[in-house]
């Protein structure tokens, strides 16, 4: 709870036993708290009395109460005008917006969330035939002067290239029909955006295939899943904004699949620009459309279309990088890495796997979605 607060820009003390809350309420030298967030869990029923007991002592302004089970102030309606709020646990971020004192500042950004908000007025073309992936930019440029236009196919990126003149064009590189090379260089023979940089987007590529994509006509590489902060670069780089504080490489993570989740709110979060109802609405998305995604894999796999099934799991890659499975997104990763080596020994084993990584996926989201219905 404390670690929550900070992140919504409260400097905190914490009373972890009644006895020290005492010793809070004795102090007079103390300043006034503008909010104390008391928790009444049910576990701990019996105690909830000498805790409000203790709330009287204390200087406060505004006393918030979280708990679980059945609304504690029924039982002590004494309380009941002197307490603020009651929330349900779990505490988070979008419960604490919903206090009207906590509207969000701009000096409790974090210094990504500035550095976003600091862009230039830009038009950028955004190319991905999954739709999640291009919620994803939506939802990491929303807070930004930055117009995006999103397009699935190559064919609408042509179209609309022909009428809008963009700063940037952010293309998916694997696209059925007309891949993001070919499209790329149809958009080099269009006037208006013939000199506009194109930055090649994919989740799994050899150091030699990048190479290729710059040697087709891409101006630059970014990798799936995409980063906040290596977005925000490439963005100033190409489109030339100052760079007085650059912003340092996002760190390395494991990639032990055996210390992964299942699914991950945190990085959740993270991907999505710390927009938690973002973060929910895509998690939401992603486990609507994974079983039609794994039943295409099924049946390529069992007519034995071995091209169908790398291109299927190319596609459930990029949809992982959008959002929070780790252990479903190595797995990905690792049976593209057998495709492009051409060491399918394993792939029935880890096709299995993702399988069964894939109900466990829906199985997860379900259940966290179930719990923390606000």
């Amino acid at each position: 709870t404390a670690r929550l607060l900070k992140h919504a820009g409260m400097i905190t003390t914490c009373a972890e036993s009644r006895e020290f809350l005492a010793v809070l309420a004795d102090n007079k030298k103390l300043p006034k708290y503008d909010f104390c967030f008391l928790t009444l869990p049910q576990e701990k029923s019996l105690e909830r009395a000498a805790f409000l007991n203790l709330l009287e002592r204390l200087n406060l302004k505004k006393i918030i109460i979280l708990y679980s089970g059945a609304k504690p102030l029924a039982q002590y309606n004494r309380f009941s005008t002197k307490v603020s709020k009651q929330i349900a646990l779990p505490l988070t971020l979008s419960k604490l917006r919903s206090l009207s004192s906590l509207e969000p500042r701009n000096n409790r950004l974090n210094p990504i969330q500035r550095k976003l908000q600091q862009l230039p007025e830009l038009s950028i073309l955004a190319v991905d035939d999954v739709p999640i992936n291009l919620k994803l930019l939506v939802t990491f440029l929303k807070n930004s002067k930055i117009n995006l236009t999103t397009v699935n196919s190559g064919l609408e990126a042509i179209e609309q290239c022909k009428t809008t003149e963009y700063d940037l064009i952010l293309m998916d590189i694997q696209m059925p029909g007309m891949d993001g090379v070919q499209t790329t260089r149809h958009i080099r023979k269009i006037p208006i955006n013939m000199g506009t940089p194109v930055i090649a987007l994919t989740a799994h590529a050899f150091n030699e295939e990048r190479q290729h994509f710059l040697d087709s006509g891409l101006d630059d590489f970014l990798p799936k899943p995409i980063d906040l902060e290596s977005l925000i670069a490439l963005i100033e780089l190409w489109c030339n904004t100052p760079q007085e504080n650059p912003i340092s490489t996002p760190k390395e993570v494991s990639l032990d699949i055996t210390t992964m989740e299942t699914m991950d709110w945190e990085l959740a979060i993270k991907r999505a620009n710390y927009n938690e109802d973002a973060a929910r609405h895509l998690l939401d998305s992603f486990a609507n459309m994974l079983p039609a995604m794994i039943a295409d894999i099924h049946n390529s796999r069992q007519k034995r279309l071995l091209t169908s099934v790398q291109d299927d799991i190319h596609k459930l890659h990029g949809a992982c990088c959008c959002t929070s499975v780790p252990r479903l997104q190595r797995l990905c990763f690792e049976i593209e890495t057998q495709f492009k080596t051409n060491k399918l020994d394993e792939l029935e084993q880890n096709l299995d796997a993702l399988s069964e990584e894939a109900l466990r996926v829906v199985s997860d989201i379900r259940l966290w979605q179930s719990q923390n219905i606000e």
